[in-house]
């Protein structure tokens, strides 16, 4: 039931003195903050904690095969130095990247950040 304020007004008046009368809410007027400011300023963000993965490759194994592994098995995978990875933070894609070996570490270079169409 939907009443309006003159309806609610009678109604209060006609009932006991005790009850307040209802009145509009009043707010100042909302001052628009400067957003540029704030929009570039995300240092705030610098200790938060996020998961970066990078698949390196894939390889089928049986089971017999897994559970033969031991602290020092290799496992070779599909991929080659230079070839396209995709690096995820947090399940999500970051950026877009290849492998890349330097003195035999193995390391991955950002070559775009953002879409996966470029």
């Amino acid at each position: 039931m939907n009443m309006s304020e003159k309806e609610i007004q009678s109604m209060l008046e006609g009932s006991s003195n005790d009850i307040e009368v209802v009145k509009k809410a009043k707010f100042l007027p909302l001052k628009e903050a400067n957003k540029t400011d704030k929009e570039h300023d995300i240092k705030f963000l610098g200790n938060v904690i996020v998961e970066l993965a990078v698949e390196l490759g894939e390889t089928p194994r049986t089971v017999r095969e897994i559970l033969e592994l031991d602290k020092d098995s290799v496992l070779p995978v599909n991929r080659l130095a230079g070839e396209h990875v995709d690096i995820n933070i947090n399940d999500e894609f970051f950026a877009s990247g290849e492998i890349v070996v330097i003195n035999e570490v193995l390391g991955v270079r950002i070559n775009a950040i953002g879409s996966t169409e470029d």
